[in-house]
């Protein structure tokens, strides 16, 4: 039996490996061979854990290309790791696509590529093979990526990223309004705590605590469970935004005026959601949003269907702007 061969290839951390990973399973389990492209670095930790990823068979290999750094070298300096794979890879992703599509009997008809890597659409386009791009982060932080230019153009930031304006801004017209009155808080009649499984953080009594990277928001949303949001760095502020001011299913922990969150900030933040029940409702209400687009004829299931065929229709053909962000 033939299957379509989809190329998949993350941006070389552990917050984006993730994802990508859950998407190819995923696809194999849709029908789709799957080539998963790591670095050699992340290679080896993958690996080392392979006897607790999930999904791995004959149709699902992993693999691995130099990224251009040696393996003493310091790979937390996303500056120069991200650098050294624009550098490196370009040339070693084309050989090892040329490779398999030279010995292997299933082409690679696709390559699905973390947005961080955004030079491998020239590859797919010197090779002539359909590209996806994939973005780990919520559609919100996509949104605003894409609209950077536009934003300088119209002076509501500058080239270094400062506001100019102080004002809410619209990326879309045709991005929907939330309102909360439409959430039926009444229809749960428990209000108390779910149960988060496999957090990055350890749970305090049912509660989610995450430096809020999109992975775990999402998994802490399909748990049911309330949020307390401790954010780091990057979207990890807009995903708190969204937690405690639009979805209304937790708080955040606040610094002092020294810039420290203390002990009785986090204490006064834990009393506050263990006794807060429309967090709790609203967490839950949230939750089975979420639950029920994945069910078959719904939203999420809809559009990875509609991908997937885009993917197996494009098999024998591609166009010259064959191109798809999911």
């Amino acid at each position: 039996m033939k299957y379509a061969h989809v190329l998949l290839i993350p941006y070389p951390a552990q917050g984006h490996v993730t994802p990508l990973m859950d998407a190819a399973r995923c696809l194999t389990r849709n029908g789709l061979k799957v080539t998963f492209v790591n670095t050699e670095f992340t290679h080896k930790r993958v690996m080392s854990a392979c006897s607790e990823i999930d999904g791995l068979s004959d149709i699902m290999q992993i693999v691995s290309i130099p990224d251009g750094i040696e393996s003493c070298d310091d790979r937390s300096d996303l500056g120069k790791l991200t650098k050294a794979v624009f550098e490196h890879m370009p040339t070693k992703l084309e050989e090892l696509i040329n490779d398999i599509n030279k010995n292997n009997e299933e082409k690679i008809a696709c390559i699905i590529a973390d947005y961080g890597m955004g030079w491998v659409s020239r590859v797919a386009q010197k090779i002539g093979i359909r590209l996806a791009m994939f973005s780990p982060t919520s559609a919100a932080i996509l949104a605003l990526t894409m609209s950077i230019q536009k934003l300088i153009n119209e002076e509501v930031i500058n080239y270094n990223g400062v506001p100019l304006k102080d004002e809410i801004i619209q990326l879309s017209t045709t991005m929907p309004f939330m309102d909360p009155t439409k959430f039926n808080w009444s229809s749960w009649e428990s209000g108390q705590l779910g149960t988060s499984t496999g957090g990055p953080k350890p749970s305090v009594g049912g509660l989610f605590h995450e430096s809020l990277c999109w992975n775990s928001t999402m998994e802490g949303v399909s748990n049911g469970v309330p949020f307390l949001c401790w954010p780091y760095f990057a979207e990890q502020f807009f995903n708190k935004t969204y937690i405690c001011d639009i979805w209304k299913i937790g708080v955040g922990l606040d610094k002092d005026d020294a810039g420290i969150v203390t002990r009785e900030e986090i204490k006064i933040k834990v009393e506050e959601l263990l006794s807060n029940n429309l967090i709790k409702e609203n967490a839950l209400s949230v939750q089975e949003t979420v639950m029920n687009s994945l069910q078959v004829g719904n939203s999420s299931n809809k559009n990875l269907n509609n991908f997937i065929d885009w993917i197996k229709i494009g098999n024998h053909h591609v166009g010259d702007d064959e191109t798809c962000d999911y």
